[in-house]
């Protein structure tokens, strides 16, 4: 095997264990996401959101940005101005 592809392969390994921890994050975010308002004082509206799409949203007691689960990033959507 020549170097490069020793490099390729060792960053595609890399990559996969940075994603896959990504992802236990994300799940641990989905998790606690319904009890954040409890938690606090203030009302939040939380939503979880990777790269593509809306993973989960909790709407607050009075904000409710109308995000839905599943729903791809697009501009003008509340979950767009994040990046």
């Amino acid at each position: 095997m020549t170097f490069s592809l020793q490099v390729n392969k060792v960053m595609a390994q890399n990559l996969k264990r940075v994603c896959d921890s990504m992802d236990k994050q994300l799940e641990s975010f989905i998790e606690v996401a319904p009890f954040i308002n409890k938690l606090t004082n203030s009302d939040f509206a939380i939503s979880v959101c990777d790269l593509e799409k809306c993973l989960c949203y909790v709407p607050g007691e009075k904000i409710d940005h109308g995000l839905v689960p599943g729903t791809i990033h697009k501009k003008r959507l509340s979950s767009y101005a994040l990046y």
